[in-house]
């Protein structure tokens, strides 16, 4: 018995490394998740604003839904924001949070409150700058959740 006193100090240590193991590994997926999550979210918003900024501009200013088109703009805007500065605090060397500051001055344009401002023709190159402002916002979180997590 004198030679086998090791045994229970070797079962303790190998399950405090095992506890290790998994709860770290419990840890990454839960970042995991919680990252993809605010990157949906994100992704979702980002949408939702894109298709009010495309209805906002193709309507006259005055109209109605170009003032409700408005509110709801800023508003997302708004949570955008909040939500990329978070985000970019979870993944490193990530540009969204200022590839969120350029897509909301991309929306936001010069005459974005102005009632003066007239509808926009729909081969105007404003659509495109928001779509493809958008979509650079989403590659970069993308980007960084793929450094980070594969």
């Amino acid at each position: 018995m004198n030679g086998f006193w090791w045994i229970p100090i070797a079962a303790i240590i190998v399950t405090v490394v095992g506890w290790w193991v998994v709860s770290a590994s419990n840890d990454r997926r839960e970042l995991r998740k919680e990252v993809r999550a605010k990157i949906d979210s994100i992704a979702k918003l980002l949408e939702e604003v894109e298709l009010a900024a495309h209805q906002y501009y193709a309507i006259a200013a005055t109209a109605p839904k170009a003032i409700e088109s408005g509110q709801l703009i800023r508003c997302k805007l708004k949570q955008i924001g909040s939500r990329a500065s978070d985000l970019d605090k979870l993944l490193p060397d990530c540009r969204g949070c200022t590839l969120s500051v350029e897509f909301r001055k991309t929306v936001s344009s010069a005459d974005f409150d102005q009632s003066a401002r007239l509808p926009r023709a729909l081969d105007d190159p404003i659509f495109m700058r928001i779509s493809n402002a958008r979509k650079l916002v989403l590659d970069s979180f993308e980007a960084g959740f793929r450094r980070l997590f594969e």
